[in-house]
């Protein structure tokens, strides 16, 4: 399913650890010098990675988790349905909450909709890893991690040109050596902005602006290349998450 042109989206994750202490009782005496300490949930950094249903799935789902870059325990959980028809955006933090937006890519003009009482459980006790949520897409989702994007991916990879289908109109996008985005569509928008590579996680960071006739938007988000670097998918919100969306890049 194609999507449309004023937003792109990738989604990631990655795996977790349940990290707890504990100490010995201190009996009656009210002294609590010994007491036990409370769980200190969970490191979201060991969320990182790619995430995938179950085959046979419907729709089924992939996950990217990235660790967020100025706060501290808490990932950002991108969820994409396999068919393009959603995005979910959620702030998976050490407490176990996963709260944000879903979008429904199928009407984009649709209001995307409040997740505010979701949750998740992970477990890296066995193999391969798995994390499910919960109240995020209604019945709960469980996936299992097929990549934890460890490492650094190369910038020169995405350099060149790039071009997604959204419906009827065309979006050419142009990344140069030094990290520039620019390009246009055929409807008329044009966008300019940058991309990034972090220096832990295999996928870039983008963030660009798309002005179309009278209106203007700055988006945010991640983008992650196939194996052969013949494909870049990036998925994307506005500021205020208001607005998400995803597009499929296919090098010139």
């Amino acid at each position: 399913m194609k999507t449309q042109p004023s937003a792109i989206l990738f989604i990631l994750a990655t795996s977790a650890i349940i990290l707890s202490a504990c100490g010995g009782g201190t009996g009656d005496t009210g002294d609590t010098a010994g007491a036990i300490a409370p769980p200190a949930g969970i490191d979201t950094s060991t969320l990182q990675g790619r995430w995938v249903t179950a085959s046979g799935a419907s729709p089924g789902y992939t996950a990217l988790v990235v660790p967020d870059s100025t706060t501290t325990n808490t990932a950002t959980a991108w969820l994409l349905a396999q068919d393009a028809s959603r995005l979910v955006k959620v702030s998976a933090t050490s407490g176990q909450s996963a709260n944000g937006k879903s979008y429904d890519l199928a009407n984009p003009g649709s209001t995307a909709t409040d997740i505010a009482s979701g949750t998740y459980t992970a477990n890296l006790s066995v193999s391969p890893n798995s994390i499910s949520f919960a109240n995020v897409l209604g019945a709960s989702l469980s996936l299992t991690q097929s990549d934890p994007l460890r490492g650094a991916v190369a910038y020169a990879d995405a350099v060149g040109t790039w071009k997604a289908s959204a419906g009827a109109v065309d979006v050419t996008w142009t990344l140069s050596g030094t990290g520039a985005l620019s390009g246009s569509s055929t409807s008329g928008c044009r966008y300019s902005g940058s991309a990034t590579t972090p220096t832990a996680v295999k996928l870039y960071r983008i963030s660009f602006t798309e002005t179309c006739s009278a209106t203007s938007n700055v988006f945010a988000g991640i983008a992650s290349l196939n194996t052969e670097g013949t494909r870049l998918t990036v998925v994307t919100t506005t500021n205020g998450d208001a607005r998400g969306s995803a597009l499929f890049f296919v090098k010139q």
